[in-house]
């Protein structure tokens, strides 16, 4: 019980933090996705075959 306490106050914060200016978080994932995309391109494959 502890560890699932635990895992939903993590939640809790990692919404929290993300959810209190959206319009930031929007241009943090953009960014992300950004990076994601031009890492892509540039021949690098997010994951191993």
């Amino acid at each position: 019980m502890e560890q699932y306490n635990c895992a939903l106050n993590e939640c809790n914060q990692v919404i929290e933090e993300l959810c209190l200016d959206i319009d930031s978080t929007e241009v943090l994932c953009s960014q992300i996705l950004e990076n994601v995309i031009e890492n892509i391109n540039n021949g690098l494959m997010p994951f191993k075959k």
